[in-house]
C-alpha cells in the first residue's frame, strides 16, 4: 500500500486509483483543491500494485543525473504554425507525425466547464485544442487505463508535465510504442486556484 506524505508528495496522477483491483483507493481533493489519494484499509488486499505504478515511489535520485545528457534546440520553420503554438511548433509537428502512422495523442484541453482534462484524440482537430499552455493541474481521468490497451498495438503520444509522464511510463511499462512530449513545469496550481480565478474574472 502507498504511504507516504500525501499533501507534500503526491503528484495527483490516479494511478494508484486506476490500478487498484478492488477500487480501495479514491481520489480526493485536499483543502487547497489538489488531488490525493484516499485509501480504504479494509478493502485493501495488499497487492503491491499501487506502489509500482507509483511515481514518488519509483523515485530514484539517478534519474535526476543529466550531466552526460545530450540537450538540442528546435523550432517549426512555418512561421504560422509556430504563432499558434507556445512549444515553437515542435508539440503539433511530432502530434502530426505520429497521425501519419495511424498512431493517437493524449493531450491535455479545456472541456466545455473550463477544466483542464487530458483527452486521447486521432485527428488535427484534436491537436489543436491540446495547443497552448493551460497552468493549472491537468485530471488524467482514466486515459491510462485506455492507453495500457491502445500502445500495444499502435503509436501513443502523451504530452503532459514530467510528473505526469513519469506515471504514464510506470503504468505503461515504458513501452516501445509511447513517445512523450515534456512541459518545462516548476510546480502546478490546483484547480481550486483556477477556479477562483474564472469566478473573479465573471464578477468582474
Amino acid at each position: 500500500m502507498i504511504s507516504f506524505d500525501f499533501d507534500k508528495y503526491c503528484y495527483g496522477c490516479k494511478n494508484c486509483e486506476n490500478i487498484c483491483p478492488k477500487g480501495a483507493i479514491k481520489i480526493i481533493q485536499n483543502k487547497e483543491g489538489f488531488d490525493l489519494p484516499q485509501i480504504d484499509k479494509n478493502k485493501c488486499i495488499e497487492c503491491g500494485l499501487c506502489e509500482k505504478v507509483c511515481p514518488r515511489c519509483s523515485f530514484k535520485k539517478s534519474d535526476m543525473n543529466i550531466e552526460k545528457k545530450e540537450w538540442y534546440s528546435s523550432y517549426l520553420n512555418n512561421v504560422e504554425e509556430r504563432k499558434k503554438s507556445t512549444s515553437g511548433g515542435i508539440f503539433p509537428a511530432i502530434a502530426k507525425a505520429i497521425l501519419d502512422e495511424k498512431g493517437i495523442i493524449c493531450g491535455c484541453i479545456w472541456d466545455e466547464n473550463m477544466k483542464a482534462i487530458h483527452i486521447i484524440g486521432n485527428n488535427i482537430e484534436d491537436i489543436s485544442k491540446m495547443r497552448k499552455s493551460k497552468y493549472v493541474q491537468s485530471d488524467l481521468k482514466n486515459t491510462v487505463k485506455i492507453l495500457k490497451e491502445k500502445v500495444k498495438k499502435q503509436k501513443v503520444l502523451f504530452v503532459g508535465t514530467p510528473c505526469q509522464i513519469a506515471a504514464v511510463k510506470l503504468f505503461l511499462d515504458n513501452n516501445d510504442n509511447l513517445y512523450t512530449c515534456g512541459l518545462i513545469c516548476e510546480g502546478v496550481p490546483s484547480n481550486r486556484v483556477w477556479d477562483k480565478y474564472v469566478e473573479y474574472l465573471q464578477k468582474k
